[in-house]
């Protein structure tokens, strides 16, 4: 049988030193998909050769395209166990040997609360079997369910099952190499055999559901699987399909089943201009408007109804703009552009129907007019001596009674070039409406 796993280069070899697994961390490339793998030292062999499952399982996994190898969890009793969960994918139970999961110096009620609790979040457990209870009583005291060890000579695909998951590519048997036993699912609910009984009394190879989570089981302990235990060369079962079918697809699976379950990542904060308050919302066309907010030195352009209002004396804090011609009264949006593309303020403005434009010119000699000059907008009342003369210049209403023949009332201005709009009235009658451009 030619070794699928033998497609990609061992930087797991080195990673694992005589006697123990090491916990550093094998870097990864950009897209793969990092697996914890309990790297507990001396759980289930000495060395790194062939008698060692972690030793195996860790160079399987690592040497399987797309995924790298993190042995970072070495001791369930780690105050930052479940840190360490969150931090892969999934994770990846090995043969228990050396010590028992009934004893809480080996498995604590932290480190079962741990895997429980990031299981039933969604996280996604792959096990491997155990030659002992030792596989079934771990399952059993962390969810609480009544699974137990059996052996069994069915070791043939459940099809119905495997069908639509990565497990349907492979539809042969299964051998019993090394300790090979299979779980009598008991009472737990959502199982999914694989391969072994589909009742769930003798299930090989099975997916169970718990939460959000997963638990997928596979009945091998992997002893004699490695790539490099036998003097730098493949154990003898390396080629098995446990090792070449089964662990890839199961990893895939994993990975399918935990991305599922990834939360969405978090939208990136809004950096754009953000309007807060309106110096006149209910303005009339030719009126000033200031924009007042945050980030609003970042608005290149204001269009309202499409028409575009044009933006002027802009700021962090704020900016004004003259209600254009061309649009209709009522309720507005004010559509803001800038680098984070549009803002919509959803009726931010009313719009006051507009009064026509009435040139009135009174006949000779009374007159009134308005101009710019030097820095000042000017009105100038010319034969209204004792009458009231009312004026209105880029939005604001100034009033004062005129006191001789020929009278005129100046407004400093800094803006130089802009248009505005001036409204004449004498004695509350409009005289004159001009644009007049300020110099």
């Amino acid at each position: 049988m030619k070794n699928k796993l033998a497609t990609r280069s061992l930087a797991v070899a080195g990673l694992l030193t005589t006697g123990l697994v090491s916990s550093l961390v094998v870097p990864a490339a950009a897209a793969d998909v990092q697996v914890s793998v309990f790297s507990y030292p001396g759980l289930n062999g000495s060395s790194n050769a062939c008698d060692n499952e972690n030793f195996n399982l860790a160079e399987i996994v690592e040497a399987e395209v797309g995924y790298t190898v993190n042995t970072a969890i070495t001791n369930f009793t780690d105050a930052d166990l479940r840190a360490k969960l969150d931090s892969s994918r999934f994770f990846f139970m090995t043969d228990m040997e050396t010590q028992n999961p009934s004893t809480s110096s080996f498995l604590p009620a932290s480190a079962k609360t741990d895997i429980k609790d990031w299981t039933n979040e969604g996280g996604v457990m792959v096990m491997t079997g155990t030659h002992s209870s030792y596989d079934a009583d771990f399952l059993n005291t962390i969810y609480s369910w009544d699974v137990s060890s059996v052996s069994t000579s069915l070791l043939t695909p459940v099809l119905a099952n495997t069908s639509g998951t990565p497990f349907e590519d492979f539809s042969g048997n299964l051998t019993t190499p090394s300790a090979t036993q299979a779980m009598n699912m008991g009472t737990v609910a959502n199982v999914s055999v694989m391969w072994g009984d589909s009742d769930g009394t003798a299930a090989l190879v099975a997916v169970v559901q718990y939460g959000r989570g997963y638990v997928i089981y596979m009945g091998f302990d992997f002893y004699n699987t490695g790539l490099t235990g036998n003097s730098g060369s493949p154990c003898s079962q390396n080629s098995n399909d446990w090792v070449q079918e089964i662990v890839p697809a199961s990893l895939r699976y994993a990975t399918t089943l935990a991305d599922a379950n990834a939360a969405p990542a978090a939208p990136a904060p809004y950096t754009g201009p953000l309007p807060t308050n309106y110096s006149d919302r209910t303005p009339s066309i030719g009126d000033d408007a200031l924009i007042s907010g945050l980030r609003m030195n970042l608005v290149t352009s204001c269009t309202i109804d499409g028409v575009t209002a044009v933006v002027s004396n802009q700021s962090a804090d704020s900016f004004a703009i003259v209600i254009p011609e061309g649009i209709t009264s009522g309720l507005k949006d004010l559509v803001m552009t800038g680098p984070a593309g549009k803002l919509t303020a959803q009726g931010a403005l009313t719009i006051q129907e507009s009064i026509p434009e009435i040139i009135i010119e009174a006949a000779v000699p009374s007159k009134v007019n308005a101009g710019s000059f030097s820095g000042y907008v000017a009105v100038y009342a010319k034969g209204h001596k004792g009458k009231t003369l009312t004026w209105k210049i880029a939005g604001k209403w100034f009033k004062t009674t005129i006191t001789s023949d020929y009278q005129v009332f100046q407004r400093g201005t800094i803006a130089v070039g802009l248009d505005v709009f001036v409204d004449l009235y004498i004695d509350g009658e409009k005289q004159l409406t001009k644009t007049i451009t300020t110099r």
